[in-house]
């Protein structure tokens, strides 16, 4: 197993690089005896700039596979941050990049399904976080779309989150989610509570209710925390 990673940044503004990578895993067949070994390449190469209140980022991955067809991966990403506010679109564009040491960023903004399919995934995710009030009040926001290139599986995803000022004995935040998939909807709405009684004590109280639509029926879930 070995790798290479080479960068050169020719001007303060732009960084770009790239890397190698090439393995030969040993495989146990019957009776123990290993199997003869096969080569597994991966090369990729990536640019980054910033201008100011933008940033932009580009990869490029090629996967050589023994068997199977090649694969490759098309990452970017284009962020604006400005006084007070936030936004980042991404897009991805995954076929056969589901090596053993290979992690594109899924672009999937939901904690319970924020993984790419690796095999075939095409798509792209919107960010944006707004501090509208010079209180710390913050606003955050998510999209997400993933469609298989047969597009007969859309996958769509929506985030809205709101986070009262911190920096006070009592604190709240709401949340709001969509998430849909090749046979699963779901819709979630999120209460969060805390209060700072002071001297290292604490209380949160968290409530969720969420319904699940996995193909045979709706069901609708409730959670309760309570955290002292």
């Amino acid at each position: 197993i070995w790798g290479a990673r080479a960068e050169v940044s020719p001007v303060s503004w732009i960084k770009a690089g790239g890397n190698a990578f090439t393995y030969k895993p040993t495989e146990s067949v019957a009776f123990g005896n290993p199997a003869p070994r096969q080569r597994y390449e991966a090369v990729s190469v990536n640019a980054e700039l910033s201008w100011d209140v933008l940033s932009a980022y580009f990869e490029y991955m090629r996967l050589d596979w023994p068997q199977d067809d090649d694969g490759r991966g098309i990452y970017g990403n284009l962020t604006l941050s400005l006084p007070g506010f936030g936004a980042t679109y991404e897009y991805k564009d995954y076929w056969r990049v589901h090596g053993r040491f290979a992690a594109p960023p899924p672009v999937r903004y939901d904690p319970e399904h924020a993984e790419a399919n690796l095999v075939d995934e095409k798509g792209y995710g919107l960010t944006m976080t707004w501090l509208p009030f010079s209180d710390g009040t913050l606003i955050e926001a998510s999209y997400a779309q993933s469609n298989i290139r047969n597009k007969g599986w859309p996958g769509t995803e929506f985030i809205a989150t709101y986070h009262s000022p911190p920096g006070e004995r009592f604190s709240w935040t709401v949340q709001r989610l969509y998430h849909r998939d090749v046979l699963l909807r779901e819709r979630a709405y999120y209460g969060e509570l805390n209060y700072d009684w002071g001297n290292g004590f604490t209380t949160q109280l968290a409530v969720e209710l969420r319904g699940v639509d996995e193909g045979t029926g709706v069901r609708d879930e409730q959670e309760v925390s309570l955290d002292i």
